[in-house]
């Protein structure tokens, strides 16, 4: 079965979630996209490299901690975090 954004139906699309990163990953970030960028050719976006990184992390714990079973998406609201201090 496809989810209404695999359809095309827009109307139906949930909003895309909204994470803070502080300015100084964020400056890495575009660092480490430019640097790919210009090493291989490679057209990598920031918006890639982040839902890479995310993925290669959901792996890692669903091996470590969910047995290597996939986990369940959980649409539940999570409270927000607390700032963290990067200096």
């Amino acid at each position: 079965m496809k989810t209404p954004a695999q359809e095309g139906d827009s109307s139906k699309r949930p909003r895309p979630s909204s994470v803070s990163i502080d300015h100084g990953r964020h400056g890495l970030i575009r660092a480490a996209v430019r640097l790919v960028r210009k090493r291989t050719g490679r057209h990598l976006t920031v918006r890639q490299l982040v839902a890479d990184a995310v993925d290669s992390w959901i792996r890692q714990i669903e091996r470590d901690y969910n047995d290597g079973r996939p986990l369940d998406p959980d649409t539940t609201p999570m409270p927000p975090g607390r700032n963290i201090d990067t200096t």
